[in-house]
């Protein structure tokens, strides 16, 4: 059987790291928060806004990259 979740957090990725999940949708709430803020900020101060649109997620995450994440998750960010 192959396991999947819509979500990510150190034990997720520690699973997917030992072979118990095969990947994790990441849905980078760190980006999500944190790029509309930048953003506003951008306009408010010179008036800039973005030419193009900034994708905030979701990723996936597999055994490939999930060690790289995984202390990220430790601290909130990922």
């Amino acid at each position: 059987m192959k396991l999947g979740t819509f979500d990510l957090s150190p034990g997720v990725l520690q699973a997917i790291i030992d072979g118990k999940m095969e990947w994790g949708i990441d849905a980078q709430q760190y980006l999500t928060g944190y790029m509309p803020v930048v953003m506003l900020d951008l306009l408010h101060r010179y008036k800039l806004q973005p030419l193009v649109d900034h994708p905030t997620g979701p990723g996936l995450m597999t055994k490939a990259d999930a060690g790289s994440g995984l202390e990220l998750s430790k601290q909130g960010i990922r």
